[in-house]
């Protein structure tokens, strides 16, 4: 048989004043209308599709501005339905499936306390409007939004090392970059160190689990050791008898920093996990819908791990695309979602079956430096990320492209971002803290 080679017709060219036949979806009830196919201009475009909605609901007199996204292709019409069907290579007898939610305006942006320096670091409380920095000169502060620092660690704590990672435990709890050293401080008691801990090498990041009172701290070379936090002197070694009373002495003869330094108890590891063959840059505790709570680790080496800390064993070892700088799992549904060196966003499937790459998520110019997952139950979908370009962006995890961007009004590398209280958070290397405000609930 002899193959057809005759090309094929080309679609034919769209009238402006042409009509289509769509068909509008809401998975909100309170927004829904018929199912029916609608005949619309070619020539609407989001306003006039909302304003369409708007009457159809009857609410021209408190109107909603609706986002539009193609369930075919999962593309956000930001342009005329012409347009729209150009870039798909479709014609108008297409019967276009167009679901709809309340759109998300980019949220206004405010500056929290300027620090001295980087802020390499950053997490919000999870039930109070405190957010912990960490900076590169060493300084630990917590900050009340907008309104100041609240308190800030003693400098000659840290003695100018940078701070890699911070946490909140009952207390505080940071780590330092270059220097093996882990510093846990009471979050009363004026904030004062009680307890240290030393790693073999430097430390990279950290994750804590309430759930099992337990913090996880990574190095650079891939070695993960746990702590017991359940108490202040949780794991901590023996308090020698002629030392704690050299430490009272001191408090007579010596200053109160000094007195503070022979007061500190040593923390020691309650296990040590080891399999990464290069720096871990991402670790966080999940727990499954049977109650059991994984660790889960990422880095350089290009692979997620699953730990089984009841056991201290590897579950699974999944291999990743790129070498993985963030991640960050879903509190509700358990989706984990990676940043990479190729400046991609990932997000896998849900906790077991990591290994399911669900999608990939572009639009970012250099390393995704941060993630964090919407801590509502109704922004299911919703994932914000920062990069070394110095954008923010919110997405939508259903669709391809970002809802919004935010760019900072400096040149800025963004290092750290986290999503608490209803703001988003960001910070980098001019040493300030950016606040977003978003506390809004989309289908």
């Amino acid at each position: 048989m002899v193959p057809d080679t005759t090309p094929a017709a080309p679609i034919a060219p769209v009238d402006d004043d042409s009509q289509i036949q769509v068909q509008l979806i809401s998975r909100r009830p309170e927004y829904a209308v018929s199912a029916a196919n609608l005949l619309v201009p070619l020539s609407f475009k989001r306003m006039s599709l909302s304003s369409l909605i708007n009457h159809l609901l009857e609410r021209e007199t408190n109107p909603v501005p609706f986002d539009f996204v193609s369930s075919e292709s999962g593309t956000l019409i930001r342009t005329s339905l012409k347009h729209y069907l150009a870039s798909q290579n479709l014609n108008a007898e297409t019967v276009l499936k167009l679901e709809y939610f309340p759109s998300v305006l980019p949220p206004t942006r405010s500056e929290g306390p300027q620090q001295p320096d980087w802020i390499t670091a950053v997490r919000a409380h999870p039930h109070v409007p405190l957010v912990l920095t960490g900076c590169a000169n060493g300084e630990l502060a917590v900050c009340r939004g907008r309104s100041g620092t609240v308190r800030t660690a003693q400098a000659e704590v840290h003695a100018s090392y940078a701070l890699s990672a911070v946490a909140w435990l009952d207390g505080l709890t940071d780590a330092h970059d270059d220097r093996e050293t882990l510093d846990f401080y009471s979050a009363d008691n004026g904030g004062q160190c009680y307890a240290t801990a030393t790693l073999a090498h430097g430390v990279t990041c950290l994750a804590a689990s309430r759930a099992l009172q337990l913090l996880a701290v990574s190095d650079t070379r891939g070695q993960i050791e746990i702590f017991d936090v359940s108490a202040h002197d949780a794991g901590c070694a023996p308090v020698d008898a002629d030392a704690d009373r050299a430490a009272k002495r001191s408090k007579k003869s010596r200053t109160a920093a000094a007195a503070q330094q022979q007061q500190r108890r040593t923390k020691l590891s309650k296990m040590t996990l080891a399999g990464h063959s290069d720096r871990v840059t991402a670790l966080a505790f999940a727990t499954l819908p049977n109650g059991e709570t994984l660790l889960y680790s990422a880095g350089w080496d290009s692979t997620i791990r699953v730990w089984d800390v009841a056991t201290e064993a590897v579950r699974c070892t999944i291999p990743m695309p790129a070498s993985v700088v963030s991640m960050a799992i879903n509190p509700y549904d358990g989706r984990v979602a990676t940043g990479h060196t190729d400046r991609q966003v990932r997000v896998w499937g849900r906790l077991n079956d990591v290994s399911a790459e669900t999608i990939v998520l572009s639009g970012h110019m250099s390393f995704v430096s941060d993630l964090a997952w919407s801590p509502s139950r109704g922004d299911v979908h919703h994932l914000a990320s920062c990069c070394y370009d110095g954008v923010s962006k919110l997405w939508d995890t259903r669709l391809k492209e970002p809802l919004f961007s935010l760019k900072v009004p400096k040149m800025e590398k963004l290092l750290a971002l986290d999503w608490k209280q209803g703001h988003i958070y960001s910070a980098g290397d001019i040493g300030c803290l950016h606040l977003y405000p978003h506390d809004v609930t989309l289908a």
